[in-house]
C-alpha cells in the first residue's frame, strides 16, 4: 500500500499538508491570485511567462510533488525532471544515428489544464478518489492550467503525459525509431530512412508537416509547434535538448569559445574591466562574470566529464584568475570529487559540505547537521533530499546524516584507511565548498603540520587554509583513503575563531561513535 492510497479523503490530504479539512480548503479556495508574475527572455529569443507561487502554496505544492512522486514510474524514454536523468542522458539515446528528429510540443505546461489532470488522477494508473484528485488539481493550477514556475507542475506534467509516451513508444517500435521527451521536446532518430517520408513529409504549398507520428501525438491531445520541427541528417550538425549528437552529447565549439573568451578577456584587461564588458554585452539575465564562467564550465562538466582535456586546461586558467592551485580532474581527484555533497539551510543556502562513507552513509560535522536542511551532489543540484541527524557527537563536532531517497550507489563511496594516524608531513587532500560559486567543489592539497589533542579527540593541523563552507569535508590520503574530516577554519569573515583554525579530526572517532 502506498502512501497515496492511504490518503483516500481530504482530511488524510489535509493532515498530510499540515492543515485541518476547512483551513486547506479555505485557503486554495478563497479566489485570491496567489501568484507573482513575470517574464523572463528565452535562449532562442523572445520572453517565457513565469507564474511563480507565494510561500505557502508553494511549500504545499512541494508536499504534493513530493507526493506524486511516489506514484509515478517514469518510462525509460522520459528524461526531463527525472532522477539521474537530464539533457546528457536524454541526447546520449539518440548518437551516431543516421537521422535525428526534434518535435517541440506546443504550450506544454498550459495546455494541461485542470480537467486533463483530474482525469490523469482518477485513472486506473493512479486510482485517486474523485474528490481528492480535484483538491489536488486545484491547488497545482492557475487559471485552470499548470503554470510555469509552480514545483508540482514538472511531475503532473509527465503524468499527464505519460500516454502520449506510452503510444509513442509503440509507434516508434513499428517503424524502427528511437524515442526520448524531454518535457516538451520530443527526439526521434533512426538508422534506416527508407520509408520516412512516409511517416513524416512537409509541404510548400501549407507550409506545414504532416503524416502518421504527427497524427499520433494529435491523437494524445497534444499541439506541436509546427515552426520547431527539425529533420538533421549524419551530413549535419545533429543537436537533441541543446547537445551535439553525431558522434557523442557534446557541446558545439562556439560554447567553448565563449568560455576562452571570457577567460582571456579577464586575463588580459582585469576583472572588473572584463566584467563591465560583460554586462554591456549580456545585460543582468547571465549574472556577473565569475558567476557566468562557473556555470558554463560546471554544464562542460557534466557534458564532457572529469577527464575532458578541453576542461581541464579551462579549469587551470580559471583556477589561476580565482588564485588557486588547480589539477585536472582525473583519477582520485575525480573519486574524491564524486563523493563530495552539499548541506543546505533551511533558505536553500550552501552551509557546508559532506561525504559518501562505505558501509556508514553520510558523514559530515555536528555544527553543520544542525542547520542542514537538504543535502545533493553538487552536479545535480535541482535533487535536494531532505536530511536529518542519525548520530552526532557534540564534542567531536561529527555526525552521520540519514537522508532517505538519496542515490548512494550512484556515486563514490570512500573508504576508511586502516591507519589514520598520520605523521606530521604526511600529505592530504579534501574537497569541499568554501565560497561556493557553482560548479566542482575546491580541491585542496597540503602536508599535515602538526597533530594536537583538542575537544577529547585527535586533531590534525592543516597547513591550508580552511574556510567556511569546508566544514565536513573527507581529509584523504594520496591513496583515497579516508583519515579526518575537516572541521575547523576561518569564519566567513576570514578572522580566527576561539580555538585554533585549520583542524581535521581523526576519523577514527567516527568509529567510536558507530
Amino acid at each position: 500500500m502506498t502512501e497515496i492510497q492511504e490518503l483516500q479523503t481530504i482530511p488524510q490530504l489535509a493532515q498530510y499538508l499540515g492543515y485541518d479539512e476547512s483551513s486547506l480548503l479555505s485557503y486554495l479556495y478563497k479566489g485570491v491570485d496567489r501568484y507573482r508574475v513575470f517574464a523572463i527572455p528565452k535562449k532562442t529569443g523572445g520572453e517565457r511567462t513565469i507564474h511563480s507561487p507565494c510561500k505557502q502554496l508553494k511549500e504545499i505544492q512541494r508536499k504534493i510533488s513530493t507526493l506524486l512522486q511516489k506514484i509515478y514510474t517514469p518510462k525509460p524514454s522520459v528524461h526531463g525532471f527525472i532522477p539521474d536523468r537530464s539533457i546528457v542522458t536524454n541526447a546520449k539515446e539518440h548518437s551516431s544515428k543516421k537521422v535525428v528528429i526534434n518535435i517541440d510540443l506546443k504550450d506544454f505546461f498550459p495546455s494541461i489544464t485542470f480537467h486533463r489532470i483530474y482525469g490523469t488522477f482518477r485513472s486506473g494508473a493512479y486510482q485517486i478518489p474523485n474528490n481528492v484528485s480535484a483538491v489536488i488539481a486545484h491547488a497545482c493550477c492557475r487559471n485552470g492550467a499548470l503554470p510555469i514556475g509552480a514545483p508540482s507542475s514538472p511531475i503532473i506534467s509527465n503524468m499527464v503525459a505519460k500516454h502520449l509516451d506510452t503510444a509513442m513508444l509503440q509507434y516508434c517500435k513499428a517503424h524502427s525509431l528511437r524515442y526520448t521527451r524531454y518535457a516538451d521536446d520530443i527526439t526521434l532518430s533512426t538508422n534506416k530512412t527508407k520509408g520516412l517520408s512516409a511517416l513524416l513529409a512537409y509541404s510548400g504549398t501549407s507550409l506545414e508537416w504532416s503524416g502518421s507520428l504527427i497524427d499520433t501525438i494529435h491523437s494524445t491531445r497534444f499541439e506541436i509547434n509546427q515552426s520547431k520541427i527539425r529533420v538533421q541528417l549524419s551530413t549535419e550538425r545533429q543537436r537533441v535538448t541543446g547537445l551535439t549528437v553525431n558522434k557523442f552529447p557534446n557541446k558545439d565549439r562556439g560554447y567553448i569559445n565563449k568560455i576562452r573568451g571570457a577567460l582571456a578577456s579577464w586575463e588580459h584587461h582585469g576583472y572588473k574591466s572584463a566584467n563591465d564588458h560583460h554586462i554591456a554585452l549580456h545585460g543582468n539575465k547571465s549574472g556577473v562574470l565569475s558567476d557566468y564562467i562557473s556555470g558554463c564550465m560546471a554544464h562542460l562538466f557534466d557534458v564532457r566529464g572529469h577527464d575532458s582535456i578541453v576542461l581541464c586546461n579551462l579549469m587551470k586558467r580559471y583556477s589561476a584568475l580565482l588564485g588557486k592551485e588547480h589539477e585536472c580532474h582525473k583519477d582520485n581527484i575525480s573519486k574524491l570529487l564524486d563523493s563530495t555533497l552539499i548541506a543546505y539551510d533551511e533558505h536553500g543556502e550552501e552551509i557546508g559540505t559532506a561525504f559518501l562513507l562505505y558501509g556508514i552513509g553520510i558523514v559530515t560535522c555536528k555544527h553543520v547537521s544542525e542547520c542542514t536542511i537538504k543535502i545533493a551532489h553538487w552536479k545535480t543540484q535541482d535533487k535536494k533530499y531532505f536530511a536529518d541527524v542519525h548520530k552526532a557527537h557534540d564534542t567531536l563536532d561529527i555526525a552521520i546524516l540519514n537522508v532517505p531517497g538519496f542515490p548512494k550507489n550512484k556515486h563514490r563511496n570512500l573508504r576508511i584507511a586502516s591507519n589514520t594516524d598520520r605523521d606530521i608531513g604526511s600529505k592530504y587532500m579534501f574537497s569541499g565548498f568554501p565560497n561556493y560559486a557553482g560548479g566542482p567543489p575546491s580541491v585542496y592539497k597540503g602536508t599535515i603540520a602538526n597533530k594536537v589533542n583538542q575537544c577529547g579527540g585527535k586533531q590534525y593541523k592543516l597547513d591550508k587554509d580552511v574556510y567556511g563552507g569546508a566544514s565536513g569535508a573527507p581529509l584523504v590520503d594520496s591513496d583515497l583513503y579516508v583519515i579526518g574530516i575537516v572541521t575547523q577554519g576561518f569564519g566567513s569573515d576570514h578572522k580566527r575563531g576561539e580555538t585554533d583554525a585549520h583542524l581535521a579530526l581523526n576519523i577514527c572517532h567516527l568509529l567510536e561513535l558507530i
